[in-house]
């Protein structure tokens, strides 16, 4: 998953079940939320955990939101373990926006933009306008993730990928993990 985003940040101040806290997700201001300071820290710790303890990658898969974006090159981007790696942002794996509403957060900038920030990330795969979650694209059912999430891993099948990383949202990986995968370890927070 992401690091902290600034929306994650503001919403966190409000309690779940607070209608502020959902209102923080619709705010314009939040439009392709970047990562929080605390974010930023987050990707360096984990960095220096996975450093020498990942095994070689053959892609490095990422949802094209900017929080993924960074997440993904901040702890990932150098190491040996992923140096001969190809770096794919896709929309198979972006975040499951169920909620019904427009959330300027869980949408995403035209891929022009983004290849210019993250020109290592190739987005061919990326429609080339940006998407507004929930405005020009619209929410989905879980029928439409489960879609989503099964076209990915039978892409992972197909292309015979042993070895990936995927950086993507709470929402499809919860979805992924524990409805394609059965990944039922009681201590994991999506």
């Amino acid at each position: 998953r992401h690091a902290e985003a600034e929306s994650n940040v503001a919403a966190h101040v409000f309690p779940k079940g607070d209608s502020r806290r959902s209102e923080v997700y619709c705010d314009a201001q939040y439009f392709d939320a970047r990562l929080s300071q605390r974010g930023h820290e987050q990707c360096t710790s984990l960095r220096s955990r996975i450093e020498g303890q990942l095994g070689s990658v053959e892609v490095v898969f990422v949802s094209p939101l900017t929080r993924t974006l960074q997440t993904a090159t901040e702890v990932l981007q150098g190491l040996p373990a992923v140096c001969n790696a190809s770096w794919v942002a896709t929309e198979e794996v972006r975040e499951f926006g169920r909620s019904g509403q427009f959330h300027p957060c869980d949408s995403r900038r035209a891929s022009a933009e983004l290849e210019s920030e993250f020109p290592h990330v190739s987005f061919a795969e990326v429609p080339a306008h940006e998407v507004l979650l929930g405005a020009n694209l619209p929410p989905e059912s879980e029928a439409q993730v489960a879609l989503r999430a099964r076209k990915f891993l039978l892409h992972l099948q197909e292309e015979k990928i042993r070895s990936c990383v995927v950086v993507s949202h709470s929402g499809f990986l919860r979805h992924l993990f524990l409805k394609h995968l059965r990944y039922e370890a009681e201590d994991v927070d999506f």
